[in-house]
């Protein structure tokens, strides 16, 4: 699978030689980098696309997720966070910032930003899951 993503980093490389203002390539060159653990390469291709268009939720998300990954949890939220304005019912970006929250200690916001989760999709498994876990460690 690993070898997939190479090829598609090549593709993307060469369209966005023809083209570098291509803004969907740019941003699955992101997801691409990402799926390979690149993720400082990823972050560069994401802003590069919101440069581009930056009215994207999805975009912001991957871009938050790759920060989240590197532990850059300030720039993280605050691309989740953006990912939400653009995107009131993106439960996954919910989850991530209280996910986010509950490493940093900070459990009251962890849990606000669950229940929110909670009133957009109730039975969304990962929301059930986060929120248990949240109220065991918090015990």
């Amino acid at each position: 699978m690993k070898n997939e993503y190479s090829e598609a980093i090549k593709s993307y490389q060469t369209a966005l030689e023809i083209d570098p203002k291509n803004a969907p390539a740019l941003y699955n060159l992101g997801n691409a980098l990402y799926m390979v653990n690149k993720y400082e390469e990823a972050v560069v291709s994401y802003q590069r696309a919101l440069q581009i268009n930056d009215c994207s939720p999805e975009c912001h998300f991957n871009l938050a997720s790759a920060y989240n990954d590197l532990k850059d949890f300030k720039r993280a939220l605050a691309h989740y966070q953006k990912a939400v304005e653009l995107d009131e019912e993106n439960v996954d970006a919910y989850v991530c910032m209280g996910n986010i929250y509950e490493q940093l200690k900070k459990f009251d916001a962890a849990k606000s930003l669950y229940a929110q989760a909670r009133q957009i999709q109730p039975d969304n498994p990962k929301v059930i899951e986060a929120f248990e876990k949240l109220l065991e460690q918090t015990k």
